[in-house]
């Protein structure tokens, strides 16, 4: 499962209103006064934290392709899995960006955050397949797989969803439909359903 549906709404009034500044990590445990350096049990007493200091890529996708298209808005599904397994080869672990904007930096000890965002909803973010199970070629079929392979990656990204009030969109999830698959308009709140569960 995928944690971290966020309406653009909410999620401006959280950068704009939650946004706390995070003290350096590596800072707690350099000195503790001039020139004096910590000792590594207290430093292994007090724990090690994951590394929240610098700076936390946020990177965003559009459509998640398996025609091989390759573009400003297309991106092909075997180079978004190995952007993931790079992501992990490289101690990254996705948070969520409500989490992020919160301050609440949650990923496992000596590794680094890292939010994914997917924009506009796309049908190549979420895809079930003609049996009812999730396309393992669309970025949560990807997602949730790194999450099977690498336990200690969690299932975490964004979406943000262009809802069906405006009878110009499409139902979420569901466009384009140029590459001859079917119409999954039905299954719309059901992916939704998916996405925020625990």
């Amino acid at each position: 499962m995928i944690k971290g549906f966020l309406p653009l709404s909410l999620l401006s009034l959280l950068l704009v209103s939650s946004w706390t500044p995070q003290r350096s990590i590596a800072a707690g445990f350099s000195s503790t006064r001039a020139g004096e350096h910590q000792s590594i049990d207290r430093v292994l007493v007090a724990g090690i934290r994951p590394n929240e200091a610098g700076n936390i890529p946020i990177l965003e996708y559009h459509d998640i392709t398996t025609d091989g298209r390759h573009g400003a808005y297309a991106y092909p599904a075997e180079e978004f899995r190995k952007d993931m397994e790079w992501l992990y080869s490289h101690n990254y672990r996705p948070i969520n960006l409500s989490d992020y904007a919160r301050g609440w930096i949650d990923c496992p000890a000596g590794m680094s955050p890292v939010v994914i965002t997917f924009d506009d909803a796309l049908s190549g973010q979420f895809r079930y397949l003609p049996d009812g199970t999730i396309d393992p070629n669309c970025a949560v079929g990807i997602l949730d797989s790194m999450n099977t392979e690498h336990p200690d990656w969690k299932s975490k990204a964004t979406f943000f969803v262009l809802t069906n009030e405006n009878p110009r969109l499409p139902p979420p999830f569901t466009a384009p439909l140029d590459r001859g698959e079917q119409s999954q308009a039905s299954l719309a709140a059901k992916k939704m359903d998916y996405l925020v569960q625990d």
